[in-house]
């Protein structure tokens, strides 16, 4: 997590350079169908940010364990969660483009690669390893952004659909997900 400022208050003009985190991972919640034949996800290792809203570098490791994000009001826990929905196929936005840059990075390595994901890429034509997966997209503010799989550039549909298999980001009252007859 970002550090807040000495003085208790956000200061949302300050540049986040440097954070510890006990992470994250909030949801883009699959419905039953996309979840079908994945039982297992992908374990965050490091998400890399760079050029994101205020933060302009910052490299988050994450523990095998479970992963939590806390701290006060403006300290960027929503930030290191736009990255990690970025790295699922979100939707992005220019204006997500840190002020003053051209473009934002935010990259990710993932570990414990399941057979389902390697199945799964093969299909598509990227290597894959099943030790290591690595997640880039590029956002710029003049020309199409970029993806990349495991160093290879792929289409952003690929993403898309690698992150609503492989990767669960799970956050606030997500557990009223389980009344919902989609889930």
């Amino acid at each position: 997590m970002v550090s807040p400022p000495a003085n208790g208050r956000p200061d949302h003009g300050r540049d986040a350079t440097e954070a510890t985190a006990t992470s994250v991972l909030p949801s883009l919640t699959p419905t039953r169908k996309e979840r079908a034949g994945y039982n297992s996800r992908v374990i965050l290792e490091e998400l890399r940010i760079r050029n994101l809203a205020t933060i302009r570098e910052v490299t988050v490791h994450a523990s095998p364990r479970l992963n939590l994000l806390t701290g006060e009001t403006g300290a960027g826990k929503s930030i290191v969660v736009d990255a990690l929905k970025l790295l699922a196929g979100g939707r992005t936005d220019p204006d997500l483009i840190r002020h003053g840059e051209a473009s934002l990075t935010v990259e990710g390595i993932f570990r414990d690669v399941p057979p389902e994901v390697r199945a799964f890429l093969a299909e598509k034509g990227v290597e894959a390893d099943d030790q290591i997966l690595i997640l880039k997209r590029e956002v710029h503010r003049d020309k199409p952004g970029r993806v990349f799989i495991n160093g290879s550039p792929v289409p952003l549909k690929i993403l898309v659909e690698l992150g609503l298999k492989a990767i669960a980001i799970h956050g606030q009252a997500e557990q009223l997900n389980l009344l919902d007859e989609a889930y």
